[in-house]
């Protein structure tokens, strides 16, 4: 895929500057061109339609902010999810914070509802960067503290949109921590989350996938300070959440059910339980050969997880599970 322009993503410090080829639409074409950057029919066809809406509306968001600049802050939101799908990691960042950004001027303490549009930019924001690297986790902090400070505003006005938010940042948090290091303190905001999230899962069934990702965030903490077998009942929760989720769409969670899989199989292999390990690492390697049937691009992972468990068959002296495992994934 061809890199976009670089210019086609402006600074936030020149957001408001007037670009110099305006994108004249009537409000028909507008409405046409918002239906295609929210239900693409392709990943190729939503990138250059959600350049499209950014720039026509940039310069109308100028002139009329009142009337354009949720507009054009929610193009820039579908901007970043459509280039967080491709190589242009950057690039998305950039359009979720100018999002993010546009939303902050548009958020007063008089309106809950636009502090809550505001919060849900910052999520989406934090969200991105903590599946970056380690610089990108610590820039993910400050929304996160912000996406906090809002919760405690909104719980005036609505004390479960309030208690939502302050989910939202604590299974953030977990996340951040963990990557960071900070095992304690990742359990104890991940442990809060769980609460938080098991009641948003009874209004909304869509938050099982936060439920599922957050216990799993829980499950390796727990692993890295060697608390086996709590680490291994929050990563068997979170495993059948992800097989329920990958029954429904295989193409989104046949991995992560692999890889919360073989996070189990890592525990039982350091308590020296190598059965039980290998057990977990097979049907790992079954989850990641259906994944790679739907992605080819998933292949290499699916024949690493493969080689690993034939090294651990081999350095086990069980040559007759390494040879029927060859036989099976051959």
């Amino acid at each position: 895929m061809a890199r976009p322009e670089r210019d086609a993503f402006p600074t936030r410090v020149g957001l408001h500057r007037a670009v110099e080829r305006k994108t004249v639409l009537d409000e028909e074409g507008l409405r046409a061109l918002q239906e295609r950057v929210q239900n693409p029919p392709s990943l190729d066809e939503a990138l250059p339609a959600s350049k499209e809406l950014v720039e026509a509306l940039t310069p109308l968001a100028a002139e009329s902010p009142a009337k354009y600049q949720a507009q054009l802050a929610t193009a820039w939101k579908f901007r970043g999810v459509h280039l967080g799908l491709t190589e242009h990691q950057d690039e998305a960042e950039e359009a979720f914070a100018t999002a993010a950004d546009l939303f902050r001027g548009l958020a007063t303490v008089t309106d809950p509802e636009s502090l809550f549009t505001f919060a849900i930019s910052l999520i989406d924001l934090a969200d991105h960067r903590l599946k970056q690297d380690d610089d990108a986790v610590r820039r993910a902090l400050e929304p996160i503290e912000e996406i906090r400070g809002l919760g405690e505003q909104l719980a005036r006005d609505d004390a479960t949109v309030a208690e939502d938010l302050q989910t939202h940042a604590a299974r953030l948090h977990a996340l951040a921590l963990h990557r960071l290091g900070d095992h304690p303190a990742a359990i104890e905001q991940a442990e809060r989350a769980h609460r938080g999230l098991t009641r948003m899962e009874r209004r909304d069934p869509e938050a099982r996938v936060l439920t599922a990702e957050n216990l799993r965030t829980l499950g390796m903490s727990l692993n890295e300070v060697n608390r086996f077998k709590d680490a291994r009942k929050r990563l068997e929760d979170s495993r059948y959440l992800f097989r329920r989720l990958a029954k429904r769409e295989p193409e989104l969670f046949l991995v992560e059910h692999a890889l919360v899989t073989l996070a189990i199989a890592a525990i039982y292999l350091k308590e020296g339980k190598m059965t039980r390990a290998a057990s977990y690492h097979e049907a790992a390697a079954d989850l990641y050969r259906d994944a790679a049937r739907l992605n080819p691009a998933l292949h290499d992972e699916y024949r690493e997880t493969v080689a690993s468990l034939l090294e651990l068959y081999r350095v086990e002296g069980d040559a007759r599970s390494a040879e029927r495992l060859t036989r099976r994934h051959s």
